[in-house]
């Protein structure tokens, strides 16, 4: 039987997938959906910079699951997921605000 928990982290996990496979898709649209409305306002330009440039090399990020997903505090969560591009390897950090009916993104990017 699964925990409220053991959900929440499921549902963390494939809004994280999610999120990439809409990169990959480059859709910037969809990618900034995800994002929690004041971070979306922050990164958009970026976001739709960065999305070009994967579209123009016709480059595919390929993700997996560093380590699952952990609540950092009641309606916080996190996971770190290993990107692999066409040029390196790096490491991501996600963190995720989680709503009643809504999981926003509030943090990607590149961690040490």
């Amino acid at each position: 039987m699964s925990t409220p928990h053991d959900d929440a982290s499921e549902l963390v996990r494939n809004t994280a997938f999610a999120y990439w496979d809409a990169w990959n898709s480059y859709d910037a649209d969809k990618v900034l959906a995800f994002l929690e409305p004041s971070y979306r306002g922050v990164e958009e330009e970026r976001i739709r910079r960065d999305i070009g440039r994967t579209q123009s090399f016709n480059a595919k990020l390929r993700l997996t699951e560093e380590s699952p997903p952990v609540r950092l505090e009641s309606a916080h969560w996190e996971i770190f997921l290993t990107m692999r591009t066409p040029i390196d390897m790096r490491r991501i950090r996600m963190t995720f605000l989680v709503g009643e009916d809504r999981y926003w993104i509030t943090f990607s990017g590149q961690v040490e």
